[in-house]
């Protein structure tokens, strides 16, 4: 059973960018799949990229198990797994853009 369903991975992404907003942060695209998700963003230099993935990962996961209590039933103490990757890009943002729009699952632009 996917922990992400349409509605949840829809609020997700909305969390998502409004937090985004809130830090100044440029999301360029964003895959919500049932299980994870992608964020391709450009970010201002006062921030880490490991503090914003935190950002995203402690909010989304407050926000939607209150939002969504059947989360409770599904992940005891988090939401999200502890680890996450973050690259940076000089050229070839297409390629990433790309990648990220060709993952299975939820996606609005």
């Amino acid at each position: 059973m996917p922990l992400l369903t349409p509605e949840i991975a829809k609020r997700c992404e909305q969390i998502i960018r409004k937090l985004a907003l809130d830090m100044n942060v440029r999301i360029i695209r964003m895959a919500v799949n049932p299980e994870h998700v992608h964020i391709f963003y450009v970010y201002p230099l006062k921030l880490l990229p490991s503090v914003i993935a935190k950002k995203f990962k402690n909010y989304t996961s407050l926000y939607l198990r209150r939002e969504f209590p059947e989360l409770n039933k599904q992940v005891k103490d988090h939401l999200w797994a502890p680890s996450n990757y973050h690259g940076s890009v000089g050229q070839g943002f297409e390629v990433i853009e790309n990648y990220i729009r060709g993952q299975e699952g939820y996606e609005e632009d």
